[in-house]
């Protein structure tokens, strides 16, 4: 298993790299998934044109094992299959 990023690697590498998303395109981007009775930390989700196909909306998830077979993915992914038809006005997932 490889190590986890250091703190420094996310500051200067990952989190611009996400918050682009942001100012590139309004409405994408990337969500935490909280546990909402402890407020603990369970993954991310993220919702944004796909890198090789920016005409495509990509959806993708990445939860701790311990959030697995609990419902959060299916529940994170209904959420932004709406938000990207509805809202977002998408064309395709």
């Amino acid at each position: 298993m490889p190590a986890p990023p250091t703190r420094e690697s996310l500051a200067e590498h990952t989190l611009p790299r996400f918050m682009a998303y942001y100012a590139q395109y309004d409405g994408y981007g990337f969500w935490a998934a909280i546990e909402k009775s402890s407020y603990v930390f369970l993954g991310w989700f993220h919702f944004r044109p796909a890198a090789d196909a920016p005409e495509e909306i990509e959806l993708g998830y990445r939860l701790q094992r311990l959030a697995w077979g609990n419902g959060y993915a299916t529940e994170g992914a209904q959420a932004l299959i709406h938000k990207g038809f509805l809202e977002l006005r998408s064309q395709s997932l």
